[in-house]
């Protein structure tokens, strides 16, 4: 199986969340997207404007008629401050996908770096970011670009990359 995973607060969700979904379906060529929901972002200093539940009844409709889109609001449930990696892990560990990505903005790109073992999450999931107005040309001054330059995946390669890779 391949597999797919958008996380974010989704406050709210919009288009553009879908549109990498639906991208990354066609793209990768996916059996399974996921969403997994924030209770809140560890790196944005606001809380959500949207309470869970309202959050999660957006995703529900906004995502109702793609059948290979599942929501997974584990965070939400667990109260505590889950981290990507941790997340990571259990999906992997449930779904015992052939391969995993990990789908995000080039807006999250300033502050890949401070995620909590960025190094591990790497291992578990090749890093699909996708272009975003006003970001993708500060991608070289981004110090996770620059860490993780010779990780960096072409197109071509992109589809049959194993962890450790990532692609922009």
């Amino acid at each position: 199986m391949r597999l797919a995973v958008i996380g974010g607060s989704f406050d709210p969700v919009h288009q553009g969340h879908l549109a990498i979904a639906l991208a990354a379906k066609r793209l990768l060529s996916l059996d399974r997207v996921i969403f997994l929901i924030a209770r809140q972002s560890p790196h944005k200093a606001y809380r959500p404007n949207f309470s869970d539940k309202q959050r999660r009844g957006l995703l529900d409709h906004f995502t109702s008629q793609y059948n290979y889109i599942d929501l997974l609001d584990e965070r939400l449930i667990n109260k505590k401050n889950n981290f990507t990696y941790f997340s990571l892990q259990k999906i992997n560990h449930s779904y015992r996908p052939a391969r995993l990505f990990w789908l995000m903005g080039a807006d999250q790109l300033e502050k890949l770096h401070l995620w909590r073992n960025i190094d591990g999450f790497l291992q578990l999931a090749v890093l699909v970011i996708f272009a975003r107005e006003n970001y993708l040309h500060k991608l070289n001054s981004y110090h996770f670009a620059r860490k993780y330059q010779p990780y960096r995946l072409t197109y071509e390669r992109l589809k049959i990359a194993r962890s450790p890779g990532w692609y922009c």
